[in-house]
Parts: C-alpha cells; structure tokens; sequence
C-alpha cells in the first residue's frame, strides 16, 4: 500500500482573477504509519513526509478520497468555489470617469434622482454603480451572502441599463 494522503498537483489561475488554485492528487509514498480516522472506524496509510504535514496541519489537505478543508486554495473546496463564483462577475465598460466615492447612494434615494436627468447620465451612474460593486465583491471584503447579492444587484442594474 502507498501513502493515502492528498497532495498539491497542479498550479492554475482562476479566471479574470490573480488567484492561484491546484489539483491534488494521491501522494503514493512509501507508508511509514497507519492512522486510525473517524473514531476507529478506519485506517489510513502515511509516508514520514504526510505524516509531518498532517501533524502540524499547516499544509494538510486531507486523505485522497475525503473531504476538503473549506480554506485551502485546491479544486472543490469552499475557498475554491465562492473564488469561481466571483470570477463570473460581468464586466463593466471601462470608459466610465465618474469617481466611484461619490456614487454612494441608496436604492431609495437613487430613483428620485434618476429620473429628472437625461439618460446617458442614468446610464453613467449605473455604470459606475456596478464597478462600484465589482470592485467591493471580492472574498475578503464580503461574505459569500454579501458576495451573491452584489452579483444579483449588478444583474439588475445591467438590465436597468438595457432597458434605457
């Protein structure tokens, strides 16, 4: 038997990001241990090497068939796919030259304003609201709640924007 602990494989980019995510794979290294997991049910087999890894759990990413920690930057974690959700935000034009500081305004307060103005300056502002909102919803700054809202928000204000 080899060793059933999960290892970095692969580098790769998350799209229209700068986040860097792997592949795992089965480490296959000579065993040196067996750990009992999931209360004696199991038995696991470790090289020397895992087994470092796993006692710190600095670098832990689990055993091969099993879960993911939510954290680690690996294909099918938590971090993983919040990172994918945020990388599907659309894009905004970027010809836009409203200060974004400015433009911090409520829905209710936005309607009103709105409507006496032309409608290239309702698109401008609505511009500058979804790049206002692309450039908050990211991981750190926002929960994955916070994080699915803004997408819904800056698909209705596309469609606000279409409409015009």
């Amino acid at each position: 038997m080899n060793c059933q602990a999960r290892v970095l494989d692969e580098a790769h980019t998350i799209p229209n990001t700068k986040l860097i995510y792997h592949t795992t794979s089965e480490c296959g290294g000579e065993i040196s241990k067996k750990l009992s997991i999931d209360s004696g049910d199991a038995y696991m087999n470790i090289c020397s090497c895992c087994f470092r890894r796993y006692i710190t759990k600095k670098t832990w990413y689990g055993w091969f068939d099993g879960s993911y920690p939510p954290e680690a930057k690996v294909v099918g974690s938590k971090w993983y796919h919040e990172a994918m959700s945020l990388s599907r935000l659309p894009e905004v034009e970027e010809d836009i030259d409203i200060p974004i500081q400015n433009l911090r305004i409520s829905e209710a307060e936005a309607e009103p304003k709105l409507e006496p103005k032309p409608q290239e300056d309702k698109k401008q502002v609505l511009k500058a609201r979804i790049k206002e909102l692309q450039l908050a919803a990211k991981p750190g700054k926002m929960s994955a709640k916070e994080i699915q809202a803004a997408f819904k928000e800056i698909t209705n204000l596309k469609t606000q924007i279409h409409m015009l």
